[in-house]
């Protein structure tokens, strides 16, 4: 009897050892799958947070007639009246 008792003992000992390790292993690779997701997240909101202070800056310098008079010269080519504009060309 008592070796029966034992022996059952260690046969549930053995199912619980494994199906612990099992759980374990399978929340391990669910740990490592979940925290690389939360990197990526990390990641795309620090850019994001980037984004948000150069678009902040923008905003701060668009108020800002110069910023205006800049932004025309340098890509709708405006010029002032009694406005001289030199155009260097730099030959490679």
């Amino acid at each position: 009897m008592n070796k029966i008792r034992n022996l059952l003992f260690f046969i549930l000992s053995v199912i619980l050892l494994t199906y612990t390790f099992f759980i374990g292993i399978k929340n391990i690779f669910r740990y490592n799958k979940l925290k690389v997701q939360y990197e990526k997240v990390v990641m795309k909101y620090q850019t994001e947070l980037q984004k948000k202070e150069e678009y902040k800056v923008q905003i701060d310098q668009m108020k800002f007639q110069d910023f205006w008079e800049l932004q025309a010269k340098q890509k709708l080519g405006y010029v002032k009246q009694k406005e001289i504009v030199y155009k260097l060309a730099i030959k490679r």
